[in-house]
């Protein structure tokens, strides 16, 4: 006779490496600041997460960054024919900052390819190198997001900087709220920033330190072949703790917000 108990819930099909997957994490309950991070924790997971993935982030990486380097000269030489000499470019600090946000627009689906590597790899899904290039679909609200958010960033450092490392902390995860989740360009933002800013500092100090783990490695040589991928698996274990993962079968609701709008 089976000892199995037949008012067990199911399981999911979905498997979690690190042990750590929320059950329930919603964009709502996001907004409401209903999830924990422990620094610890969340650094010690991304760390064990990096075995098996790295040789998929660095072959997509190394190909995004190639791309970045052709739209990076291309965008630059337009801007060039558009100013006349590469005096007139150098010194308009308009001109600069239009071609940075250009330039962030064209490889708005790459970054955000790239992000959800992390964020499919904390849903225990499987991720290869072609998840980096997944999302040229949403090429136009991913650009119109990049486009937004750079604006806003940078209106936000011209007035004493703090308001631009605000924004730029609270936008972390507008990319993949768009890719993931499907959301408008300002509804993405919208929701980043609102859901972040309640437990923003938490969220400043963990990028912080993920980001100084990612110069230590470039620094020591070697140790940036895990350090990339660690970064972006903080990034998607921030985005599951939050919002859970909609591709991995978590509550696809979509919360209302205010002035939301498709793009």
């Amino acid at each position: 006779m089976s000892q199995e108990n037949p008012y067990r819930p199911p399981e999911s099909a979905v498997s979690d490496p690190a042990g750590h997957l929320r059950a329930g994490a919603t964009v709502a309950g996001g907004l409401a600041g209903e999830y924990r991070l422990e620094m610890g924790e969340v650094l010690g997971e991304a760390w064990r997460l990096t075995r098996g993935m790295k040789g998929s982030f660095w072959g997509a990486a190394l190909v995004v960054g190639l791309i970045a380097i052709i739209v990076s000269v291309v965008l630059n030489f337009a801007g060039l024919l558009w100013a006349g000499s590469m005096e007139a470019l150098e010194s308009s600090i308009v001109m600069q900052f239009g071609m940075q946000v250009a330039i962030n627009a064209v490889m708005a689906p790459f970054g955000a390819g790239l992000i959800m590597i992390g964020v499919r790899r904390a849903a225990g899904l499987p991720v290869s190198f072609d998840t980096a290039f997944a999302y040229l679909g949403l090429f136009l609200p991913l650009a119109v997001l990049m486009v937004l958010q750079s604006i806003l960033t940078g209106i936000g450092y011209l007035l004493l900087i703090l308001p631009g490392i605000y924004l730029a902390v609270a936008y972390t995860l507008a990319l993949p709220l768009a890719a993931d989740r499907r959301f408008g360009s300002w509804q993405a933002l919208e929701t980043s920033r609102r859901a972040i800013t309640r437990h923003w500092f938490q969220v400043f100090v963990l990028l912080l330190v993920s980001w100084l783990i990612l110069l230590l490695g470039i620094l020591s040589v070697i140790g940036w072949i895990w350090a990339g991928p660690l970064l972006v698996n903080v990034h998607g274990i921030l985005y599951r703790e939050i919002f859970g993962v909609h591709e991995a079968g978590a509550d696809g609701e979509e919360a209302t917000v205010e002035g939301g709008m498709q793009a």
